[in-house]
């Protein structure tokens, strides 16, 4: 027996400059272009990418409590996270960083068993702390 029904869940993680919308139009292009013009989009939400300058202030406060507590952070570019950070870069001008602390293999980020051990989640805070009291001191 053939379902009569399927489903999928698409999820584009963006780079700067491109725009939600303009993604959105070319899967419908895509999809269209190969035969399954009956292939329905739920359109679920967006937001459009940001990325702010490693030399802020803010991302080097940042990058110092790392270092002075973990010893040499490792920098990403890009975060395959999502969240409203756009409007506070590109709208406001004003740098951001993501909220750091831990990224062990087995904590299983979104996923069912998504976890994170005590420890971790206590450096974390420390840590935290520890960029509140850098960057309010600028």
């Amino acid at each position: 027996m053939l379902s009569a029904e399927a489903t999928a869940k698409l999820d584009f993680r963006l780079i700067p400059n491109q725009d939600p919308a303009h993604v959105l139009d070319m899967l419908r292009k895509h999809l269209d272009s190969h035969g399954f013009e009956k292939v329905e989009i739920v359109w679920s939400d967006a937001e459009k990418p940001a990325r702010s300058d490693p030399e802020s202030e803010v991302a080097k406060s940042v990058i110092d409590c790392v270092r002075d507590l973990y010893g040499e952070p490792v920098l990403w570019p890009f975060m395959q996270a999502t969240g409203p950070m756009h409007p506070v870069v590109a709208d406001l001008g004003i740098p951001t960083v993501l909220p750091v602390g831990v990224g062990r293999p087995d904590n299983r980020v979104h996923a069912p068993n998504e976890n994170i051990r005590a420890e971790d989640y206590i450096n974390t805070v420390r840590l935290m702390c520890r960029v509140f009291e850098r960057f309010g001191a600028y």
